[in-house]
């Protein structure tokens, strides 16, 4: 995405004066409004043997001879004062070296001399830019964020603008991993313990939000605040937190036999049926997967006796992607037709590994019924 190039590139350091994208141009006047062009202003000699130190320096700060490049600049300096770009080039210069006192002490002297020589907004911005890009360096990203927002306000650049937006996700990012501190974390979850055993489970719940904040790798808090949420009745916000806990720890049985409950209260039988077994898989002896497996087992074979449809269950069955797909299955489709018009065949169906496994989420999600 060009708008993310332009982010990074500007908030890892920005480029030279002569790199930078022009502004846009203006949008065509009508030919009777078009005012003649104002006459290029003419350099002088000085401000011409500066421009050629400049260039000198550009390139050599591209071969990273940064002494001989800061030299260059020096000498365009001394011929045209008044030009900042100098400077804020002298000051992208420190900034590669590492030296970044040397490089806001640059950029502030730019600033300084900006209402003196009438320098335009864009190139105030840059000097901002620049400011930023250093603080970034550094990892001051509150400092950063400030220096570009002063950029904006004097030359609204679409560059300026990504870049804002990416120094602050590192803010964020930078703020979220300054506030882990498992001790702290193991305190709220014990606090959260302590409601959800005296049934005060949005307070269990704000207990363990704070936990997972302060420690955001630890699968067991996900699983305890599940819990919470489950006993709030808020079963998909639990799911994502019980495929959280999963994906940090794959062997966690309780996160398991809590997914398979979850999916058995949405009466997304087949869901249940299959996280019981993948904790069992794990602990053959876990008697919440084992109990939990039992009950769905019971509630299917419930089902196919008393022939009752149950339409949320089918909802939900119709909305699950891997139902689907077996639906869409062309082989499916012609086992099933045929299992309809002689349902003996369908025993025979049954030895083959692939069509017994689809046919047994069919029976599971309440979409095929045998007699």
């Amino acid at each position: 995405d060009v708008r993310i190039r332009e982010g990074i590139t500007v908030a890892l350091g920005g480029t030279l004066e002569e790199e930078e994208e022009a502004p846009p141009k203006p949008a065509k006047a009508p030919e009777a409004a078009k005012e003649p062009a104002a006459p290029k202003k003419e350099l002088t000699e000085e401000q011409k043997k500066a421009e050629e130190f400049k260039q000198q320096g550009n390139a050599l700060y591209k071969q990273r001879k940064f002494e001989e490049a800061l030299q260059a600049y020096d000498e365009a300096i001394k011929l045209d004062p008044n030009e900042l770009l100098y400077l804020n080039n002298k000051a992208a210069v420190y900034m590669e070296m590492g030296e970044y006192d040397k490089c806001f002490a640059e950029c502030n002297k730019a600033l300084e001399k900006r209402y003196e020589v009438k320098a335009d907004y864009d190139v105030v911005a840059k000097v901002y830019n620049r400011m930023a890009a250093c603080y970034t360096r550094q990892k001051d990203y509150a400092k950063a964020i400030e220096m570009y927002e002063k950029s904006l306000c004097e030359s609204n650049t679409r560059q300026t603008r990504a870049a804002l937006a990416d120094v602050k996700r590192m803010k964020e990012k930078a703020d979220r991993e300054a506030y882990i501190d498992p001790q702290k974390a193991e305190e709220h979850r014990q606090k959260g313990n302590e409601f959800f055993k005296n049934n005060d489970f949005p307070s269990a719940k704000k207990e363990y939000d704070e936990a997972i904040l302060r420690n955001p790798k630890d699968a067991k808090l996900y699983s305890n605040r599940a819990a919470a949420l489950t006993k709030l009745f808020e079963y998909p916000s639990a799911l994502k937190d019980c495929d959280t806990a999963i994906s940090l720890d794959p062997t966690f049985v309780k996160a398991w036999s809590r997914k398979g409950n979850l999916h058995f209260q949405l009466k997304e039988y087949a869901k249940a049926l299959e996280a019981f077994d993948k904790g069992l898989a794990i602990d053959p002896n876990s008697k919440e997967c084992m109990d939990g497996k039992m009950q769905v087992v019971r509630k299917v074979q419930q089902q196919q006796q008393s022939g009752e449809i149950d339409e949320e269950q089918m909802r939900h069955a119709m909305a699950d992607p891997e139902i689907q797909q077996i639906l869409r299955d062309p082989q499916m489709s012609i086992v099933l037709q045929n299992a309809q018009e002689n349902p003996a065949m369908l025993k025979e169906y049954l030895q083959d590994p692939k069509i017994r496994d689809g046919i047994n989420k069919l029976i599971t999600a309440g979409i095929l019924r045998v007699a």
